[in-house]
């Protein structure tokens, strides 16, 4: 029996498989399951991930990695938690002069809701459920623009095949 991993195909006609990340990701998602299932993917693909409940953590461990001059390489913030939300999360830390590519997680599908995503400081945006390959690839990219030193806003990517079956 083969994974949906293995055989559900990218629109570039990439496996989710087949995509390797090198680097640090601080996933911010309250949500158990989605922070299990997340957190597998990414660390199957090679990412090391550190993992947070809420905003408030979120912004803790992404400054003092800031500090000890090891910037998390990508943020994945869920936009709606306890504590301290995705949108107030990212704009402390834009405001305290965080360059991490920062990619909205969130249940909200609408352009308004994007655009308010990237008004708070995200990089990007991807609504769930989402596709695993979708997830990886996203992450790829941003990770790679971040190694190039180009942190600015990049096209976004959220477009799904409504016949693929999404995971997260």
């Amino acid at each position: 029996r083969e994974s949906i991993l293995e055989t559900t195909p990218s629109p570039t006609g990439k496996t989710a498989t087949e995509i390797v990340l090198g680097g640090r990701i601080l996933l911010a998602e309250d949500g158990q399951d989605n922070q299990r299932l997340i957190s597998h993917l990414l660390r199957k693909a090679g990412a090391e991930v550190r993992e947070d409940e809420n905003g408030e953590l979120a912004v803790e461990a992404a400054l003092n990695a800031d500090e000890a001059g090891e910037p998390f390489d990508l943020i994945l913030m869920d936009m709606q938690m306890p504590v301290l939300d995705g949108y107030a999360a990212t704009r402390q830390l834009r405001g305290q002069g965080c360059e991490t590519p920062i990619v909205a997680l969130t249940a909200h599908a609408m352009a308004d809701d994007s655009r308010r995503c990237l008004d708070a400081g995200c990089t990007d945006y991807l609504s769930k459920p989402f596709q695993p390959f979708l997830l990886l690839e996203t992450a790829s990219r941003h990770m790679a623009a971040a190694k190039e030193g180009d942190r600015g806003r990049l096209a976004l990517t959220d477009e799904p095949d409504p016949d693929k079956k999404a995971l997260v």
